[in-house]
C-alpha cells in the first residue's frame, strides 16, 4: 500500500465534558483546595431586612486549617441543594417560563417580521432595538441557548439587506451578552454569586447598571462601525 493509499488518522477533536462532569471536576479540585489554600473567616451580622446573617467587609482573618473529610465531600451535593433550595427553585421556574415563550415561536415571528420589514434609513434604529431587548433578555435570564433561535432569522434578514452573516450573529449574540454581562438580578449568576457570598440581593445594583448601560452601548457602536 502506498503512502497516499494509507488510510489518514486525523486528530481527536476536543468535545466539552458534560455539565456534571464539569460540576464534579470542581467539587473535586475545592476538595484538594481545603488542604492548600490557607483558611480564614469574616464576621458577620444579623440583617433584619433580609432575614441573613451578612459579611461585614474588612473583617476577614485567618483561622487554622479544617480540611474536607472524604465523607464531607459525598454529602456535598445534597446539602448544597438543600442549602440553596430556593435559588434552585427560581431557576427552573424562570427557565421553564422562557422555554415556554420561546416554544410558542411568538418571539421568534415578530423579530423576524421586525428585520424584514425594516428599510436601510431604519436599520440602525431597529438593530439597535433589538440588541436592547435582546440584552433584556441576557439580563433577566442570561440563558445563550434561548438566544440561538434567533440568529438563523438575523443572518437571513442581513444578507438580504446587503449586510454578512457576522452582522445578523452578532446583532443576537452581542446584546444578549451585555445584558449577561451587567445584569444584576439574573438567578443564575448574580443572585446565585450573591447567595453564596452571603450578600443581600442586588448587592452593587447601581454599579452593575452602570456597567450594562456601558457594555450594551459598546456593542451596540461596534456593530454600527463594523456595518
Amino acid at each position: 500500500m502506498s503512502p497516499k493509499d494509507a488510510p489518514r488518522i486525523g486528530k481527536k477533536k476536543f468535545s466539552m465534558p458534560n455539565a456534571l462532569v464539569l460540576l464534579i471536576i470542581l467539587i473535586i479540585i475545592s476538595y484538594i483546595a481545603t488542604f492548600i489554600v490557607p483558611s480564614g473567616t469574616f464576621e458577620r451580622e444579623y440583617d433584619d431586612l433580609t432575614g441573613r446573617e451578612l459579611v461585614l467587609p474588612g473583617t476577614f482573618s485567618e483561622v487554622d486549617a479544617e480540611p474536607v473529610g472524604i465523607f464531607d465531600l459525598l454529602a456535598c451535593i445534597p446539602e448544597g441543594i438543600v442549602g440553596s433550595a430556593d435559588i434552585i427553585a427560581l431557576v427552573l421556574i424562570v427557565g421553564g417560563v422562557f422555554g415556554i415563550i420561546n416554544d410558542t415561536g411568538a418571539i421568534n415571528a415578530l423579530l423576524g417580521k421586525v428585520i424584514k420589514n425594516m428599510s436601510a434609513k431604519r436599520a440602525y434604529i431597529i438593530i439597535a432595538g433589538i440588541m436592547f431587548v435582546g440584552s433584556l433578555m441576557g439580563y433577566a435570564y442570561g440563558a445563550a441557548e434561548l438566544m440561538l433561535p434567533f440568529i438563523p432569522i438575523a443572518v437571513a434578514a442581513c444578507i438580504a439587506m446587503g449586510y454578512d452573516s457576522m452582522t445578523g450573529c452578532a446583532i443576537i449574540l452581542l446584546g444578549a451578552g451585555a445584558g449577561f454581562a451587567g445584569t444584576s438580578i439574573n438567578p443564575s449568576t448574580a443572585m446565585i454569586a450573591q447567595n453564596i457570598a452571603g450578600l443581600p440581593v442586588g448587592s452593587g445594583m447601581w454599579f452593575r447598571n452602570i456597567a450594562y448601560a456601558a457594555f450594551l452601548i459598546t456593542a451596540i457602536l461596534y456593530i454600527f462601525r463594523y456595518m
